[in-house]
């Protein structure tokens, strides 16, 4: 399941964020 607003993918109850900072920098946030 993607979430459309904030780009984040929720996997076995758990929400990733991922955000693109510039073209190589990715920071990816876990709340869960």
């Amino acid at each position: 399941m993607k979430c459309p607003l904030c780009k984040g993918e929720m996997v076995k109850g758990r929400t990733n964020l991922a955000y693109q900072m510039g073209e190589e920098n990715i920071l990816v946030l876990r709340d869960g």
